[in-house]
């Protein structure tokens, strides 16, 4: 029965993403694909009734043309509908952003330094705009919006893990998928990242070679680090510890009060780490997580890719650049692609464009929550 279930939720869900990643292409290539579709069902339909030497009457052929045509015309206006009102979202979140002032303006503080920041980046993205909205004294969030010589939006949330009732929080147990956003509102958290997916974006996808070091207030949930994966760790007092992926630790100590893994290093004691040359220069959606070297600055990037006119997606070797300049001196690149994802407390949803146009289900994820000084 398991397996029937498995061989079931795995089916439904390549139907869902292929139909996802149809209805995502443009109406001159949806109206021929879909076409072509019902006219290979109806030769099928026909074959069946001829083998079973089944009397069909014509107007039957008729009606089912014409009803599954229906059912194709409702699930595109659905699809494009439900696009619509993410992407709306997602742009009145990036332009509630507000503006970074100059210095001296104000006495707007920044939870990264500023001048390096605005020194550095035009060398890495060209021309830019950056926005900082401080989600409160320990957290800020900064929208950055690359238009020349190409076009990038990324999603930084910095939080000072030093502040007085700030909380990590990561998934408490290998049990099933469920969306950032759901999570983050379960945690109140403030902000939240996914974390990994899995082997495929299926439901009941299992982790293969994509595991590694889960630890949630000192209960470990999984122990399977290997010289490939890195992980971060957090004490009882969020003093994070970066253990980079040539390290395979799996023993349970007391820094490890709150881990989570990574696939791949990015930066190792400040400098560019990176393993794959393929991934260095590729642009595309990612989902990052850092820290700085003194231990009190956490970073948590995600850029958007795979979307035209939207966001190409970011290279490796730029985010970590990005990185350094805001301050990080280690970091890790997480389950990417369909999967990156950032959730804001203050929009009471995710602020990106997810790459698969909705927001895709992961068995972990990572969070930070502020308790009230009142």
């Amino acid at each position: 029965m398991d397996l029937l279930t498995r061989v079931f939720n795995r089916t439904i869900d390549t139907l869902q993403l292929g139909f996802a990643a149809l209805f995502d292409l443009p109406l001159s290539l949806i109206v021929p694909v879909l076409f072509g579709m019902l006219c290979f069902g109806l030769l099928v339909f026909a074959g069946f009734t001829r083998l079973l030497k089944l009397k069909i009457p014509g107007g039957v052929y008729t009606f089912v043309m014409l009803f599954t045509a229906m059912v194709m015309v409702l699930l595109l206006v659905d699809r494009r509908l439900h696009q619509l009102s993410v992407e709306v979202a997602a742009a009145q979140s990036v332009a509630m952003a507000i503006p970074v002032l100059p210095s001296g303006s104000g006495p707007t503080r920044y939870l990264f330094p500023k001048a390096t920041v605005d020194q550095g980046l035009p060398a890495i993205l060209g021309e830019y705009t950056l926005g900082v909205e401080p989600q409160d004294a320990a957290i800020d969030f900064v929208s950055i919006r690359a238009t020349s010589p190409e076009v990038r939006q990324l999603y930084l949330a910095i939080a000072d893990l030093t502040a007085p009732g700030l909380t990590i929080h990561i998934t408490p147990s290998f049990d099933r998928k469920t969306l950032v956003s759901d999570f983050a509102r379960s945690t109140d958290s403030v902000v939240a990242i996914n974390g990994e997916a899995g082997r495929t974006a299926g439901r009941d996808a299992e982790l293969g070679q994509w595991t590694g070091n889960w630890i949630v207030r000192g209960e470990p949930v999984l122990l399977e680090d290997t010289e490939k994966r890195p992980f971060l760790s957090f004490d009882v007092d969020n003093r994070p510890s970066y253990s980079p992926a040539a390290l395979v630790d799996r023993e349970l100590t007391a820094e490890k009060y709150n881990t989570l893994w990574g696939r791949y290093d990015l930066l190792v004691d400040g400098e560019v780490a990176i393993s794959e040359s393929y991934e260095k220069t590729h642009p595309y959606p990612r989902t990052i997580m850092g820290v700085d070297e003194h231990g009190t600055r956490l970073y948590l990037l995600v850029a958007d890719g795979k979307r035209s006119g939207h966001s190409v997606g970011l290279g490796l070797e730029d985010a970590a650049r990005i990185l350094q300049l805001f301050g990080a001196h280690d970091a890790m690149k997480c389950d990417q692609g369909g999967s990156s994802c950032m959730y804001l407390r203050s929009r009471d949803s995710i602020v990106n464009r997810p790459a698969d146009r909705v927001e895709r289900r992961v068995y972990t994820h990572f969070g930070v929550s502020v308790a009230s000084s009142d």
